[in-house]
């Protein structure tokens, strides 16, 4: 029997909750998460930074972004506005950070622990050696590789990210062939620090398309 659009929608905003009290408990109990190695005018300095709360926020939210329902749903007629696709690229933004953030910290907590004694939720080092750095330099890239798979996998296996599937709308290909996902990474990573410029393009295409997107050959499609 098929789900009602009553059904649909309820899941959608049960899934949507869900985020938003992850995080609203991670911002009011825990003590935030940075992972940083900054080197300036020859001053090098690494930051590292989590709590219980946030490390158990980014588990749970972890669990929920590979468990909820995914399906192959039903294209539909019509264009996706470009506030819709703005709505589930910040839903789907703060569900990243609050797992990226914490699992690529705590790593480094535990580093340091290993090499300079107790374990703390807090660690800064401005004279780090080259093996601090290439540990911090490896976890900060860990953290953006897994950003791009939270936001690339689900396009590339046809389903929905989180933010997508509460928004009600997914992202297809305009042929037979797949993108390339690197290539188009970049091209995301590119379009959301020039944000300004990239939202000025969408809002005077007629798809309101984002370019990175219309480069290879994806568009976004309401979904039943």
């Amino acid at each position: 029997m098929p789900r009602s659009p009553w059904e649909g929608s309820m899941r959608r905003s049960v899934l949507f909750w869900l985020i938003v009290a992850l995080l609203v408990i991670s911002a009011l109990f825990s003590q935030g998460n940075v992972m940083t190695d900054q080197c300036v005018n020859g001053a090098c300095l690494i930051l590292a930074k989590t709590s219980p709360v946030a490390v158990l926020v980014a588990i749970v939210m972890l669990v929920l972004v590979l468990s909820y329902g995914r399906k192959h749903p039903t294209p539909l007629e019509g264009q996706v506005s470009l506030r819709t696709r703005i709505a589930a690229f910040l839903i789907d933004l703060f569900a990243a950070a609050s797992i990226m953030g914490p699992l690529t910290a705590l790593p480094m907590l535990g580093y340091a622990a290993l090499v300079s004694g107790p374990f703390v939720w807090a660690v800064q080092s401005t004279s780090p050696g080259p093996v601090d750095h290439l540990v911090a330099l490896a976890l900060v890239a860990s953290g953006f590789a897994g950003a791009l798979v939270y936001f690339l996998l689900p396009v590339a296996w046809r389903l929905q990210t989180p933010g997508q599937y509460i928004m009600g709308y997914r992202v297809v290909t305009d042929g037979a062939r797949s993108p390339n996902w690197l290539v188009l990474g970049i091209f995301a990573f590119v379009g959301v620090v020039t944000w300004p410029i990239s939202l000025l393009l969408a809002s005077r295409r007629t798809d309101r398309e984002f370019w990175w997107s219309a480069q290879v050959g994806l568009h976004a499609v309401g979904v039943g």
